[in-house]
């Protein structure tokens, strides 16, 4: 049976760079030196800001989820991806893949609500990355 993730994020070991760091929110955060006191200290402050924002915050305000576009999600999604997706300042390949896929997606049901997008949906637009289609 698998692990329960756990809520807070875990102080660890980079063993190919001797760094601590720390996992929040899908993105590796660097902490220093593994076990100094400044790195512990970038742990606590990292933490305190963590629950210091609630996590209703991360969410898009202003709009229930039902009424979200699969535009709009693509914007949120690209803006993490840009940074999830980064390694050492350069884009890993993988970025180019998903910009691909998310601009089909885009095209062919971006001005629809997300709660209409399923999984016949996505497989429409990933039968159409094999071969080039022209737009109706």
């Amino acid at each position: 049976m698998p692990r329960e993730p756990s809520l807070v994020p875990v102080y660890r070991l980079h063993k190919a760079s001797g760094q601590a760091v720390s996992t929040i929110r899908g993105k590796i955060q660097y902490l220093g030196k593994w076990e100094s006191p400044e790195s512990r200290t970038a742990y606590a402050r990292l933490l305190a800001e963590l629950s210091a924002v609630p996590a209703a915050a991360a969410l898009p305000q202003g709009k229930p989820p039902s009424d979200f576009t699969i535009n709009e999600l693509v914007a949120d999604y690209l803006d993490f991806a840009q940074g999830y997706y980064t390694r050492n300042g350069n884009p890993s390949p993988w970025l180019g893949h998903i910009r691909l896929i998310l601009k089909r997606m885009c095209s062919f049901y971006g001005d629809e609500p997300c709660t209409e997008f399923g999984p016949i949906r996505f497989k429409a637009v990933r039968q159409t990355l094999g071969h080039r289609v022209m737009p109706p």
